[in-house]
This record gives structure tokens, C-alpha cells and sequence, in this order.
């Protein structure tokens, strides 16, 4: 079984991707003059160089992990599902509040927020002294076979 995770990069993550690339060459032209004066020889460039391109004409970036691992798909409760969606759909800032907007213990979401985080499927971002749950994936995909 495989466990297909896809995210779509929201509009601050575009910006950010871009500036990493264009702090890495030195801006967007300098980029291009690299690109057309090594050709292809250095693979990562010519990556970068067609993901800005792409991006500056407003494509949407996806990104796209795949894992094999059985207890992904184990970890997969109906709980941690609805958690999984809440988080998809709402912006929650912190354990507590998501704790509280799903009407459930504090330490029953803890523990399926950490079991989903083991699994790959969340990160818990520190943000002061609370944690922020964030979702890796927008869209999870289970291919049997």
C-alpha cells in the first residue's frame, strides 16, 4: 500500500520558494544568465530555472511525497481524520483552540496530533509557548496494489 501525500504551496509559500531561489543565484536575471550560459549542465539550475519560470507565469506548485509505510494508513482514525480536515479548512493557531473548537479533550487531540506528526502527516510548528498544528498535505491519496 502506498500513501500518496500532495500539497498545493499556498501564495506565501510561492513567494517564499521564489526568494529562496532568487537569494540562492543572486535574483531572478542573474538566474537566467546562468541558465543560458551553462546550458544544462548543472541539473539543479535548470530545475530552478523552469520552477520560476513556471511560478512568475502563475502556475500552482504542488509538491508531492509518497509512503510506504503500514502504520501511515493505521494511524488513519476516523478522530484523527476529522482533526486532519478541521485543520485543513480552518487556520488554527494552537492545540488548545482545536482542543476546544472540536469539542474534545485537550490530551485525547495531544495524543493523535503527536501520533499524526510520527506518521508524516502534520507538523507542530512552536509558536511562543504553544504549538501549532499544520497540516504537510492538502490532499492524501491510498493506492492498494
Amino acid at each position: 500500500m502506498n500513501i500518496r501525500l500532495i500539497k498545493k504551496y499556498s501564495s506565501v509559500e510561492v513567494e517564499g520558494l521564489l526568494g529562496d531561489i532568487e537569494s540562492r543565484y543572486g535574483g531572478v536575471d542573474r538566474l537566467k544568465q546562468r541558465a543560458a550560459r551553462n546550458g544544462c549542465r548543472d541539473p539543479d539550475m535548470v530545475d530552478d530555472f523552469k520552477v520560476l519560470e513556471a511560478l512568475q507565469k502563475g502556475a500552482e506548485f504542488y509538491y508531492e511525497s509518497v509512503k510506504q509505510e503500514p502504520n501511515v494508513a493505521a494511524c488513519l482514525t476516523p478522530k484523527r481524520v476529522e482533526i486532519m480536515n478541521y485543520i485543513h479548512s480552518k487556520n488554527v493557531s494552537s492545540i488548545m483552540d482545536l482542543a476546544e473548537d472540536l469539542n474534545r479533550d485537550y490530551k485525547n487531540v495531544y495524543d493523535d496530533l503527536i501520533a499524526l506528526s510520527k506518521s508524516g502527516l502534520i507538523n507542530l510548528k512552536k509558536d511562543g509557548r504553544c504549538r501549532k498544528p499544520i497540516l504537510i498535505a492538502s490532499k492524501i491519496v491510498v493506492e492498494f496494489g
